[in-house]
């Protein structure tokens, strides 16, 4: 739901430590995305020992909320499997290979697998 939110057009909150982003630079990843810029993330602890509420939490954030949905609006590209268009009918039922920013992503992360530049080459 995260990534759908983010297509949307919304700033996600995640209230978890163990949730990561796809193509993200997050846990020493090198991905393109730094969810910081798009997403906010509360800390499981800190909701935990303040009581606090997430309402309360993205109210903190309120003056990011712009700066963060502008950056959402570019990473969104990159968790589209087809490009943004109005399709009569489902494209994949067409026949139409998947256009959009997470079909070339995955295929960039897929050829630096096979080159051994992200772990030991295929063989």
């Amino acid at each position: 739901r995260q990534y759908d939110a983010v297509i949307a057009g919304c700033v996600p909150v995640v209230a978890s430590d163990d949730a990561l982003w796809a193509f993200s630079n997050e846990a020493g990843l090198d991905g393109p995305l730094d969810p910081s810029e798009f997403a906010l993330h509360v800390p499981e602890a800190g909701l935990a020992q303040r009581n606090a509420s997430l309402l309360e939490a993205v109210d903190a954030a309120r003056s990011r909320l712009d700066a963060l949905r502008s950056h959402g609006s570019k990473a969104a590209w990159a968790y589209r499997y087809y490009a943004p268009g109005a399709y009569e009918h489902d494209p994949l039922v067409q026949g139409r290979f998947p256009d959009g920013g997470a079909t070339k992503v995955l295929v960039r992360e897929l050829e630096r697998r096979a080159r051994g530049s992200r772990w030991p080459a295929c063989e």
